[in-house]
């Protein structure tokens, strides 16, 4: 075989190899949105003002259904249902929540009945920061980060 047709081979086998070992992203983000259905409660919220564990704080729910999540700062308010859409390819895993056409960048981890979101809450200037790149609070980026745990029903 020559160098030519031993390069080809071994690229061909490489890609092949490459896209067989890279599941879909649809398939991975269905499963994490399936991890996500239910209520979560707040329990920390860190935001420019440092963090809260008051009561208020922890009255703060969200709830994903089906595509769409609704966050309801207190018990008995309505909420505002937003779709999201999930991508667990990146890293950290990326979660968008569309909100009427504002879209609200964040990053996402769910550990069994545990999940962290960090979620850009503002602009600045009329500027919006970039999706947050690690589950840290910003205050001039008004990056905030929620600590959740799952409501047993």
């Amino acid at each position: 075989m020559t160098l030519s047709k031993s390069f080809f081979a071994v690229a061909v086998l490489t890609w092949t190899v490459a896209v067989a070992a890279d599941p879909p992203k649809i398939d991975d983000a269905k499963a994490d949105a399936a991890k996500l259905q239910g209520t979560w409660q707040v329990t920390t919220l860190t935001d420019e003002l440092g963090p809260h564990q008051d009561k208020e704080a922890q009255e703060w729910t969200f709830e994903f259904k089906g595509d769409k999540a609704t966050s309801r700062k207190s018990q008995g308010s309505v909420g505002r249902p937003m779709a999201y859409t999930l991508d667990p390819s990146k890293t950290p895993k990326a979660i968008d929540l569309n909100d009427d056409g504002l879209v609200i960048e964040g990053i996402y981890k769910v550990d069994g009945d545990a999940m962290t979101l960090c979620l850009v809450t503002g602009s600045r200037n009329d500027k919006t920061a970039p999706r947050p790149a690690e589950f840290k609070a910003d205050k001039e980026k008004l990056y905030s980060v929620f600590v959740l745990n799952r409501v047993k029903k």
